[in-house]
């Protein structure tokens, strides 16, 4: 998602920022659905023939003294370009989410302690949270840009290259006939 510690962040596409103060005792419950502006924005900054929907809902909830936890699911339908064709390819995908935030202070010790001992960290740690906000547009989009098929083809498209039987003809049967005639004199 982002470097827990700098902060670093890509493009913002879609933002939707949110204070976990908002998160009640059981739990707070919302859905990012992205516009056709925002659509369009970000299906022409992924080069994508068309974003047709991008929906994340989920549940956030608390699991610790500021620490959150968030599970949902994001859905979005696409259009691409066939990898073979070029031709528009439709797709559809659904992913589940299942996320940590932790106060960015807390995570930059955590890591530390890391580098210290042999901590076992899981790759997929806790995501930052800073002044008690996520952003959960943003969120969304990276959730949706880090499952994008990134070679999508279509079922049936084959790719030859075009050769005449002429050219076929020509080729010596193995890599080394060419050398073989350097050797005997045959130039």
């Amino acid at each position: 998602m982002e470097n827990a510690v700098s902060g670093e962040r890509p493009e913002q596409y879609l933002s939707q920022i949110v204070s976990v103060d908002k998160v009640t005792p059981k739990g707070f419950v919302a859905t990012v659905d992205a516009s056709a502006d925002e659509r369009a924005t970000i299906a022409d900054a992924l080069d994508l023939e068309a974003l047709h929907s991008l929906l994340f809902s989920f549940k956030i909830r608390a699991v610790g003294k500021n620490r959150f936890a968030l599970n949902g699911t994001l859905q979005a339908s696409l259009a691409q370009r066939c990898v073979v064709t070029l031709e528009p390819l439709e797709s559809d995908f659904s992913v589940d989410v299942s996320l940590e935030f932790w106060p960015r202070d807390d995570l930059v010790k955590f890591e530390e302690t890391a580098e210290d001992a042999t901590a076992n960290i899981e790759l997929d740690g806790p995501e930052p949270m800073d002044d008690g906000r996520i952003d959960f547009g943003q969120l969304a989009y990276e959730i949706f840009v880090s499952n994008l098929d990134p070679y999508p083809r279509k079922a049936d498209a084959t790719f030859s290259w075009p050769q005449s039987d002429a050219a076929v003809s020509e080729r010596p049967d193995n890599p080394f006939a060419a050398l073989k005639t350097l050797g005997s004199g045959k130039n």
